[in-house]
């Protein structure tokens, strides 16, 4: 079976991420790279007259993210116009989102709770047959082998802490040169 990726998803926006993100989107694929919603508008925002509905507010910690990868030196982006394969949202506004993504990679915070709930969410939205990969490395495959995290069976789930990843078919199977330690 041969997969085409023309969109990926990027959950989370911190400098994993981020980068992410801005590699797929420096080959040309489209990203989608979301992010929570900040608590509250930041003094700045409040000075603007901002409220916590407003999309800058509530888009803020993917962009500011974004931003820091863009002006980081060395840059993660081939060049700076590849920036504008990248589409920034929030998991409250645009999980929905996700139907349209070929690719979804989870990379927040490592929180079994947070990962579990980023889980729901996707499994609510995903497209059947969509290639999900999750960095677990704090987290003994048991956890989510029983079900603490919710698990689709199209996912592929690598443990960074071993230098043998636990891979799904999916994994096994895309792309077919992709060499897998054992």
């Amino acid at each position: 079976m041969q997969r085409r990726i023309n969109k990926v998803a990027v959950l989370g926006s911190g400098v994993m991420g981020s980068r992410i993100a801005c590699h797929f989107a420096g080959v040309g694929v489209k990203v989608l790279l979301l992010d929570i919603v900040p608590k509250e508008p930041n003094d700045k925002e409040k000075a603007k007259g901002q409220t916590p509905e407003s999309p800058a507010v509530r888009n803020r910690i993917v962009n500011d993210a974004l931003q820091a990868a863009v002006k980081s030196n060395p840059s993660p982006l081939y060049t700076k116009e590849a920036a504008k394969h990248i589409t920034t949202g929030n998991f409250d506004d645009d999980m929905k989102s996700i139907a349209g993504c070929d690719w979804i990679i989870e990379v927040v915070v490592e929180n079994l709770d947070i990962k579990k709930k980023v889980f729901e969410q996707v499994e609510k939205y995903r497209t059947p047959g969509t290639l999900i990969t999750s960095i677990l490395p704090a987290y003994p495959s048991t956890s989510w082998r029983k079900g603490a995290v919710p698990i689709s069976k199209s996912i592929s789930a690598v443990r960074t802490s071993s230098i043998h990843p636990v891979t799904s078919a999916s994994w096994r199977s895309f792309p077919p040169r992709i060499p897998i330690r054992r």
